[in-house]
Parts: C-alpha cells; sequence; structure tokens
C-alpha cells in the first residue's frame, strides 16, 4: 500500500466526531476497526470523471432520484467542473509562530487577491485564529502526492473579544469565515454542549487585524438548552455572504435537536439555513435542508458514522453550493458538492421547533459531484481528506474557479488539501457581476 494511502486511511481514525479533549474508549476501539479493515476507503462512485479533468451535468433520471423531482422538473444543465489540481500541507507545518492546521473556513479577496482561512484550534497550539494566504494555482497538479509550493501564509491574525483580549482556551470552535465587500471579516463559532459546560454558536464581525466589530443576536431557538438548540459538534459550521454584501447566512451541520434527528444510514437530517441582515445585525428568514443519509455504512453495526452540511456559498440571493461530507468506520470519507436553492422552500423562522410540523418543503438541491468520482493525472482516485470549506476563487481565462480545502484536525497522519476546478457553466447561470463580489480595500 502507497505510504500516503497507508496514512490517509490512519488519518480516518480522527474522524469519529469526538475532539481529543472528548476521545472515549468506543472511538478507540472503533479506531482499531479502521486499522485492520480491507474494506475500500472510497467505494465505487456513479461514475468518473473524464480524463481531461472533467465531469459534466447529471442525468435528470440521476438528479431526480437524490433530489426528489421528477425528471420533468429538473434544472437546466448544470455546471461542468473541471479539476486542476491540489496543494497538501503536511501536518504540524509551523507558520507565524503557530502551527498551521485546523483549516475549516476559507474565501477569496477580490480586493487583495489572497485568501483568509480560519482554524477551529480552540488553544491547543496558539490562541484561535485566522491565516492570510496566498493560493498560486498554476502550482496545483493532479496527483495524491503533490507538495506545498503553491500556498504562501503571510499572515496569523488571532481572534479578539470586545474588550481586546484574546479568546480564552477551549472557549471558541471557529468554523468558517468571510470577507465582506467593505474588507471585513465575519466568522462563525458553532457552539458546544459538554460536561463542562454549553458554549453557545457565535457570529462575528471584526477587522483584518482580529479586532471586534460586532456580534449578531443569535436567535434563542439555537442556543444550547435542555432538548433544544444546537448538536454537539453539529452548530453553525457553515457561512456565506451574499454577492452583494447585504445577507449573511450561516446553517448547522445537524438539525437542531428540537428538529429532528441527526443523519443516519437510513436518512438525513433537518439542518437549518438561517439569515441575517447586515446593516441591522438581526435575524431573518430560515429554510430546511435536509441533508444525505450518511453515505456508507460503518463496517459493523453501531460503529460510528455521519454525514453532515460542512460549508455553504452564496452564488445569489437564492442559490448556493453547498459541501456534505460523510464518514463511518471501514468505507471512510465522502463528500458531495451539490446546487441548493430556496425557491418553493418555506420560511420556518417562526417556527422555533419543526419536528411534527406538516407541510414544510425543504431546500431543492441538485447533485454536482461526488469527489470520489474525481481522477488525477496518472488515473488514481482523488484522495479526499476532511473537507471542510469552499470558496469561489480568482477566474482563470475569466471561467471561475472552486477552492475546496480540508481540516486536518492537527492529526500527524492527516493533511491540510487544497483541491481547484473550474466552474464552467456558471456564467450563465449567475451574472458576472455577482460572481466575485467586488471588495474594498481591507480596513
Amino acid at each position: 500500500m502507497p505510504l500516503r494511502s497507508l496514512l490517509h486511511r490512519l488519518s480516518l481514525l480522527r474522524f469519529l466526531a469526538l475532539p481529543p479533549r472528548r476521545l472515549a474508549l468506543p472511538g478507540m476501539l472503533a479506531s482499531l476497526v479502521v486499522l485492520t479493515a480491507s474494506t475500500p476507503l472510497i467505494a465505487q462512485p456513479p461514475g468518473d470523471m473524464a480524463s481531461d479533468g472533467t465531469v459534466g451535468a447529471i442525468a435528470a433520471e440521476a438528479v431526480g432520484a437524490a433530489t426528489g423531482m421528477a425528471a420533468d422538473d429538473a434544472p437546466p444543465p448544470l455546471p461542468r467542473l473541471e479539476y486542476l489540481g491540489q496543494q497538501i500541507v503536511p501536518a504540524g507545518t509551523p507558520a507565524l509562530g503557530t502551527r498551521f492546521g485546523g483549516i475549516s473556513g476559507l474565501d477569496y479577496d477580490p480586493a487583495s487577491g489572497l485568501f483568509w482561512a480560519i482554524s477551529d484550534d480552540r488553544g491547543r497550539f496558539a490562541p484561535p485564529r485566522a491565516y492570510r494566504l496566498a493560493l498560486d494555482l498554476k502550482r496545483f497538479t493532479r496527483s495524491n502526492d503533490a507538495g506545498f509550493d503553491g500556498v504562501v501564509i503571510d499572515r496569523a491574525v488571532t481572534l479578539r473579544r470586545s474588550d481586546g483580549s484574546p479568546f480564552p482556551s477551549g472557549t471558541l470552535d471557529a468554523e468558517a469565515i468571510r470577507v465582506t465587500p467593505e474588507g471585513r471579516l465575519i466568522w462563525s463559532s458553532e457552539g458546544s454542549r459538554g460536561l463542562l459546560g454549553d458554549q453557545n454558536p457565535q457570529l462575528t464581525e471584526m477587522r483584518v487585524d482580529g479586532r471586534f466589530v460586532r456580534s449578531y443576536r443569535v436567535p434563542a431557538h439555537y442556543l444550547p438548552a435542555p432538548q433544544r438548540g444546537v448538536r454537539d459538534n453539529r452548530g453553525f459550521e457553515s457561512l456565506t455572504l451574499t454577492p452583494s454584501g447585504k445577507t449573511v447566512w450561516v446553517a448547522t451541520e445537524n438539525a437542531l435537536l428540537q428538529d429532528g434527528e441527526a443523519a443516519t444510514t437510513s436518512a438525513g437530517s433537518d439542518s437549518r439555513f438561517l439569515s441575517f441582515e447586515r446593516r441591522s445585525g438581526r435575524a431573518g428568514r430560515e429554510y430546511i435542508y435536509r441533508t444525505d443519509p450518511v453515505m456508507a455504512a460503518p463496517l459493523l453495526p453501531g460503529l460510528p458514522a455521519i454525514n453532515g452540511l460542512a460549508d455553504i456559498l452564496a452564488l445569489d440571493d437564492k442559490r448556493f453550493l453547498t459541501l456534505e461530507r460523510s464518514f463511518s468506520v471501514g468505507p471512510g470519507m465522502k463528500v458531495r458538492l451539490y446546487l441548493a436553492s430556496l425557491d418553493g422552500a418555506s420560511d420556518v423562522s417562526q417556527h422555533s421547533a419543526i419536528a411534527g410540523t406538516p407541510g414544510i418543503r425543504p431546500m431543492a438541491k441538485t447533485l454536482l459531484l461526488e469527489l470520489g468520482s474525481v481522477r488525477n493525472a496518472d488515473g488514481t482516485r482523488l484522495m479526499v481528506d476532511n473537507l471542510e470549506a469552499l470558496t469561489l476563487g480568482p477566474p482563470i481565462d475569466g471561467t471561475p474557479t472552486l477552492i475546496l480545502a480540508s481540516d486536518d484536525n492537527f492529526s500527524s497522519m492527516q493533511v491540510t488539501q487544497f483541491i481547484a476546478f473550474k466552474l464552467h457553466g456558471l456564467e450563465a447561470m449567475v451574472a458576472p457581476r455577482q460572481i466575485r463580489h467586488q471588495s474594498q480595500p481591507a480596513r
């Protein structure tokens, strides 16, 4: 077995959805199963990427099966993704006095041509922080052994509270970040539950030097309480701004406790999309996004198996790219990219709980790509790590790019993975001025 394949198999130990401070004996026993399993990491996908690195729209029948739509109601042809390549940053890489890793959110700033990434380090290796970095897409290669000479980290910024102090260790789980049209940064912390106390999900705006600007008031039904609020490690995992910058959207990874169950191998979970008006900071419309079931059964019944909404990206006021990431002990990691729409969906902002509420229509979604179908230049399958972030990047020859990033969980057996695609056909769906907001100089 090639070394990278072995390390990747070992890396799946961590994806038991248990942070190190909550690692339990069942998780360790499950990890041993991963080491000994002969099951492939990635099951056979429904179709492969073409030899030129592109994948086209899915047939209407397949779309209907994935979304519950009749074939006649299928959307117009979907964008075509062209795999450009990847860069792989080893775990433990030092950067500006910190340990680089835990990348859970990524966004591109057209004004500077640079990216902002946020780490979900809760203070183990440095205070909670964001990074500014450059990604040279010309250096991305279609190989599982790609290097990282196309990644340059030029700034590390400590996230700060309203009094100017860094967040104490263990009090924050930053998961997503976006650049505003004014050049500020908005980031989310997903919230948590535990024996040591609960933490509310947060949405915060700051300057590029980390100085606090304001917090958004999160509705009460998201706050951890008995039988209510976000699930542990399943809160505000996703964040995006509309191209105009007027609306902020966050999304939960799985259903709130009062809304339904977490995803299983037989059923998906009702994640919530929640909007905020940036000018006032007020929460607004809410919608339900139904995740897929866990994408593959675990090696043995009862072993960890999860699926959740890992990131969202607004293309306009109604349409989003969504990233679903699934893990099961044995089959391993599976990641899917969808196009989702608010058209026809029910606004549930007046429902603090939806379980048992009839007539609620979730957002429609259409499968764009299963990452397991992507092929490298040598014909091998793209080895997918713990992908948690996506952003539109700089255009190439007028064609938008899409960049995905993975969270290495600061595990020596994982990596930070940046994967790049060209997104052909997006211009026909979204007006060019909406593909990238034009930022003002950062301040």
